[in-house]
């Protein structure tokens, strides 16, 4: 998987992950029915952890 394709790929995710509210609880087992299954190299699984890990900066106090 190139770099390009990675980064894409965890945009769609992280975008994924943060329309559901916090609120609900969420079964694995519906979403890994939802989507099929995804096999990456131990290199490009890290990268994609790390891009996950990434938090947009928040807006500081006025």
């Amino acid at each position: 998987m190139n770099k390009t394709a990675t980064l894409l790929l965890a945009s769609l995710l992280s975008g994924c992950a943060s329309q559901i509210p916090a609120q609900q609880p969420v079964d694995a087992s519906a979403l890994a029915q939802q989507h099929s299954p995804v096999e990456m190299d131990a290199q490009t699984a890290d990268k994609l952890k790390a891009l996950l890990k990434i938090q947009p900066p928040r807006a500081l106090p006025t």
